[in-house]
C-alpha cells in the first residue's frame, strides 16, 4: 500500500517542489509584517487594515503542510538512497 503512495508522490515531487517555493515566497511580506509588529520599525505595515493583517496572519497556517512536504520529500530521498 505505501509503495502505491510513495510512486505517486514521487511522479509529482516537481509540483511539490513547486508548493514549497511558493509558501516560502509567501512568507517573505509575512515576516516583513511580522517584523513590524513586533520591532515597529519596518513603516506602518501592521495595523493598516484589519484584512490584510487577518491574511498576513494566516500566512503562518501554511507553513503546516509545506513542512510536511517538505518531510515527505525528505523520505522520498531517503527512500531512493537508501533503498526500499
Amino acid at each position: 500500500m505505501f509503495n502505491r503512495i510513495w510512486k505517486w508522490y514521487e511522479k509529482r515531487m516537481l509540483e511539490s517542489i513547486t508548493f514549497v517555493f511558493i509558501i516560502h515566497i509567501i512568507q517573505i511580506p509575512h515576516m516583513i509584517w511580522n517584523c513590524d509588529q513586533v520591532y515597529g520599525i519596518c513603516g506602518d505595515i501592521a495595523g493598516w487594515h484589519p484584512i490584510t493583517d487577518f491574511l498576513l496572519l494566516g500566512v503562518d497556517f501554511l507553513e503546516i503542510p509545506s513542512i510536511i512536504n517538505v518531510t515527505f520529500l525528505w523520505l522520498v530521498t531517503l527512500r531512493k538512497r537508501y533503498g526500499k
